[in-house]
Parts: C-alpha cells; sequence; structure tokens
C-alpha cells in the first residue's frame, strides 16, 4: 500500500517565493554582518571563499560549495574568513503546501509526517548539506531570473523552486534515511504525547506508560534517534513553541513560560538562553529591529 505526505510538515516544506527573493552577498575578508533572525529555514550556498556561522553558541565553518540549512528562530551571524573575500547565495524559504492528490505528492510511511512535523525544527539548530551541483546550478538559474526579469520569469522562477525543493528534499531525505528509528511506533507515540501534553507537567513514567514500554527503554529510544536524552528534548520542543508566541506578540514573557510548562519566568528565560545563545528580552529586540528594518 502506498502512502503519501502532503509538503505542509516542518522539514519537506522548503518553497521559494519572488516575494523572498535569492541574494548574492559578497563579503571582504573579516567583514561581519549584523546578527540576524529569520522566520523560516535560509538556506546558505558559498560559492567562493570561506565563512563563519555562529548559530547560538555553536559556530560552523563552511568552504567553497558548502550547504547550510539554519532553521527557523534562531537567530545567527555571519562572518568572512581572513584570508580571501567571500560570495554566497542566501535564500529563505517560506512554508510549502500542496494537496496531496498533486503530482508533487511524496511516497513515503504514514508516519514521516509525524515525526518530520513534530520534531525536525524542535532540536536542530541547522544541517549541513554534502555539495551539490544540481543545487549549485538551479540556484544560479533562480538569481539571473530575478535579476533581470525577462518575459516568463515567474513561470520559469516557479519551475526553478520546484526543482529546488525537492533536490534539497532528497538531501534532507539521505540525512534522515540513517536512523530508522523514526518510523519506531513507540517513539513515534511519544512524540505525539509531548505535542498534546507539553504545557504539563511531564514524567518520563508518564511518557513510557503511554507508549507502553519501560522508562529505560524509552530513553535509549530518544538518545538513539536524537542523541540527546529526552529531558533536554522536552526543552527544545518547548521553546519552540515558545518561538511560534514570541512571533505572534500576543503574549507577555510571563505568560509563554506558563503557557509553555516553565515553572517560572526565570527558569524559561535560563533555558531559552541556553538554547539560543541570548535572553527572551534581547531576541524580542532582534525581531523588533529586525520588523523595522
Amino acid at each position: 500500500m502506498k502512502h503519501y505526505i502532503e509538503l505542509n510538515h516542518s522539514i519537506s516544506p522548503l518553497n521559494f517565493s519572488l516575494s523572498d527573493s535569492i541574494m548574492e552577498i559578497e563579503l571582504c575578508p573579516k567583514e561581519t554582518l549584523p546578527q540576524e533572525i529569520n522566520s523560516a529555514p535560509t538556506l546558505l550556498y558559498i560559492l567562493e571563499g570561506s565563512l563563519f556561522v555562529a548559530i547560538a553558541q555553536q559556530s560552523i565553518y563552511l568552504k567553497q560549495d558548502d550547504i547550510l540549512l539554519i532553521f527557523r528562530g534562531y537567530p545567527y551571524t555571519l562572518t568572512c574568513s581572513n584570508d580571501n573575500q567571500c560570495t554566497f547565495y542566501k535564500l529563505v524559504c517560506s512554508t510549502y503546501s500542496i494537496n496531496k492528490n498533486s503530482t508533487f505528492a511524496l511516497l513515503a510511511p504514514d508516519s514521516y509526517v509525524d515525526i518530520m512535523e513534530y520534531f525536525s525544527f524542535g532540536y536542530k539548530k541547522f544541517l549541513q548539506l554534502k555539495p551539490n551541483k544540481e543545487i549549485h546550478r538551479i540556484l544560479d538559474n533562480i538569481f539571473w531570473e530575478c535579476s533581470f526579469k525577462n518575459i516568463y520569469y515567474k513561470e520559469i522562477y516557479n519551475l526553478h523552486s520546484a526543482s529546488l525543493l525537492f533536490l534539497v528534499f532528497r538531501e534532507l531525505e539521505f540525512f534522515f534515511a540513517q536512523k530508522d528509528i523514526y518510523v519506531n511506533k513507540h517513539f513515534i507515540t511519544a512524540i505525539k504525547y509531548l505535542n498534546a501534553n507539553y504545557a504539563q507537567k511531564i514524567t518520563l513514567k508518564d511518557i513510557a506508560e503511554t507508549c507502553n514500554i519501560s522508562g529505560s527503554y524509552l530513553s535509549k529510544l530518544f538518545q538513539s534517534a536524537l542523541g540527546i536524552p529526552i529531558s533536554q528534548f522536552i526543552i527544545f520542543f518547548r521553546i519552540d513553541k515558545a518561538w511560534e508566541m514570541m512571533m505572534s506578540k500576543n503574549y507577555t514573557l510571563s505568560e509563554i513560560a506558563l503557557e509553555i510548562g516553565f515553572s517560572s519566568l526565570q527558569h524559561f528565560s535560563k533555558a531559552f538562553k541556553k538554547e539560543m545563545g541570548m535572553s527572551p528580552k534581547a531576541y524580542l529586540l532582534l525581531i523588533d529591529s529586525k520588523n523595522n528594518k
């Protein structure tokens, strides 16, 4: 039996719209761009030179042909290396939604719908992909179409965007295909439970009983799948929910802290700073500065 995924979950829907437009950026040696935060995944492709990317409290070194996906909500800073100027493409990805009856539907197990939607962006800051000449070629074509805007450029742009979507998704599929744990029924049940109960006090025993397994086995599942303890993943999960509430600007920080399951604003602020590399207040100021540009 074949199963279809609608491309409206968090890991696969990398749509590239004209409103975002691709940018080719050149930096001089040691030049640093202002810290930035995006509400959607950001794709970087290094054309020449090398680049340091600081995300929260982590640093990544990128050289020519390297590809990096920075996941939504994480503050990052781009700095050219000391040697030569660096040139790279930058493209902010917006949510992609396709009806499952469309020819763009992908074949995959049902479980991927849940897994990719519930945790893919909840515990990772970035994902570095292998150099890919096809992606490079399509980005070149997209940049050309956006720059010159010849007749039918919108239609051609859309075709290139669809190709780019599936090339990136293919790379992500290769990455996650190495982890068979993502189709484990107990792991899927645990993720669903967290999604429904993250605002409540959650214990390992509660989750394990829901999954009908022991707490020790559940801990091994999460360590195997994510490389982190389940307690740490719960914090990541809650902070991802906090990000969504902060972007809406309809809640105070105290309200957010209690709504996502933290006992106090102080507890939330400490966990948030550890994950994002800055306090919630500083994070909101960064969002405001971006919106006011």
